[in-house]
């Protein structure tokens, strides 16, 4: 029996190295390895007292809030077949608290850090996915814009969704290379890792997202702040290495696709006006998010139900001229608008208690890692509908429920120990 539950063990380790390794590429196969690691978890001495042993946790019940409440939602959902998409997606919220435990209780040294090292490399094999495509394509299209945006990435999915796994991986990457008493990757060479760092922010780049890079720009500050006050450069070396990386972004932006989207931004938002006509990003967005708020204060007990939003939104767009957000159907681009529109104040609470655990336990455990992972998804949550599409739900539920289930009070694994180099 000991020498199956070892086997089965690793095999639990192995299908999380696969799931880190292939979310960001291979998407649609995570569902099928979630599904195989739920089996797994059964498959165990005593199954049931550890079932039943994780609803004692507070945690358990605020993170299958959102669930709950997407299943709560189709009691008042006309848009039958669309609220059921969103009870589907929803599943993870359900499922990764079960998940993230029976990772805790695999004793293994080295599994925090082959998990975020899966990750990293799951992003630089996307990356070089995408740049053999756009070159192959390059002789027939003839310009570079296909290196840039939707264009580089619309195979495997939307830019800013993809964005948004990329920014944790250069912020592991960065951690491992300004804290040397910790361990996040198990990658020595400092000259490896610059390399993967600069292969990951060049990614970001090419993504455009205004939301990842604006957050890329403030984790620049911080870890710029962190080498300052660490006394590991000094502030004269970092003023200058700070001078570089603003006027290296400054010719990015000029010489890329980012320059047209902050001239059209630009244009949409006027003085004394935004013109709700304009196709540009951030005016559907603005469009979105008065919409929703209006909406809301109609709807604001209960919600309008978990597959009416896009409905109502669009109904909205149409009696108030919003024409580009009307055409496009813009979804609100703001997770906590979103969870109210649908469910009223108890999607609002949902998310705050979310927030609330995910803080808690980076002040108990006192990382950076957490804290930067709670502050990353909060801007996140502001900018984008994060838990309502697959994309955000599966990359969202599977770190946080990491961080908030399986970290072992007493031991924080290798990842939270130092280490000598």
């Amino acid at each position: 029996m000991i020498k199956w539950l070892n086997i089965r063990n690793k095999i639990i380790l192995s299908g999380w190295f696969i799931f880190a390794l292939s979310i960001a590429s291979f998407l649609q196969g995570t569902s099928m390895i979630m599904a195989f690691l739920i089996v797994l978890y059964f498959i165990d001495k005593k199954p049931h007292i550890k079932f039943l042993h994780q609803f004692k946790n507070a945690y358990t019940y605020i993170f299958m809030l959102p669930f709950m409440l997407a299943i709560a939602g189709m009691i008042n959902t006309e848009n039958m077949q669309e609220g059921w998409h969103f009870v589907e997606v929803s599943w993870a919220f359900a499922i990764f608290p079960f998940l993230a435990s029976d990772f805790k209780r695999i004793s293994n040294k080295s599994k925090w850090k082959n998990l975020f090292l899966a990750f990293v490399l799951g992003l630089i094999i996307t990356f070089l996915i995408c740049l053999v495509r756009a070159l192959i394509r390059y002789p027939e299209v003839q310009a570079t814009y296909i290196f840039f945006y939707i264009h580089f990435t619309d195979f495997i999915m939307a830019p800013n969704h993809l964005s948004n796994y990329v920014v944790f991986g250069v912020v592991l990457v960065a951690m491992e290379l300004v804290n040397r008493k910790q361990t996040y990757l198990p990658i020595k060479s400092i000259l490896v890792l610059l390399i993967v760092l600069v292969l990951l922010i060049v990614f970001l780049v090419m993504l455009a997202s205004k939301a990842s890079l604006l957050f890329l720009a403030l984790l620049a500050g911080y870890f710029f702040i962190y080498l300052g006050r660490h006394k590991i450069l000094s502030w004269l070396v970092i003023a200058i290495i700070g001078l570089f990386t603003f006027s290296g972004g400054l010719i990015v932006i000029n010489q890329t696709i980012l320059k047209t989207r902050i001239q059209n931004m630009s244009i949409a938002l006027k003085p004394d006006r935004i013109d709700y006509t304009v196709a540009e990003s951030t005016t559907t967005r603005l469009s979105a998010m008065q919409a929703s708020t209006d909406l809301i204060t109609q709807n604001w007990q209960v919600g309008v139900g978990t597959g009416d939003v896009r409905g109502e939104l669009k109904k909205y767009y149409k009696a108030n001229q919003y024409i580009a957000a009307y055409k496009y159907e813009t979804h609100p681009h703001n997770q906590f608008l979103r969870s109210t529109l649908a469910y009223g104040i108890p999607g609002l609470l949902s998310l705050i208690l979310l927030f609330f655990i995910i803080f808690r336990e980076a002040y108990r455990t006192k990382k950076s890692l957490i804290w930067l992972w709670g502050s990353m998804m909060l801007i996140l949550f502001l900018t984008d509908d994060m838990i309502s599409i697959h994309a955000g739900i599966t990359y969202f539920t599977m770190f946080t429920a990491l961080f908030t289930f399986a970290i072992n009070s007493k031991n924080y694994d290798t990842i939270f120990t130092s280490k000598n180099r």
